[in-house]
């Protein structure tokens, strides 16, 4: 499975509602064996803190690629 986001920076509510426990549960039962997430979309932005690029600002601190591997 091939998870991927270009989320604008003008969208507020990024990953708001994730719940990581959710996903897992949901990838276990759909039996996916593999995953690729991302940590920044062509907008140039992350998806986790960084001191060295520009983080969406929806995140407000959250990590969505380590959240999304978390509990695999």
């Amino acid at each position: 499975m091939h998870l991927d986001f270009h989320s604008s920076p003008y969208i507020d509510d990024v990953a708001l509602d994730f719940k990581p426990r959710e996903f897992a549960k949901i990838l276990k039962r759909l039996i996916v064996n593999s995953d690729t997430v991302f940590a920044k979309c062509y907008h140039g932005m992350s998806y986790y803190p960084t001191a060295i690029g520009v983080k969406h600002p929806a995140l407000k601190g959250h990590d969505l690629p380590g959240s999304q591997l978390l509990f695999h």
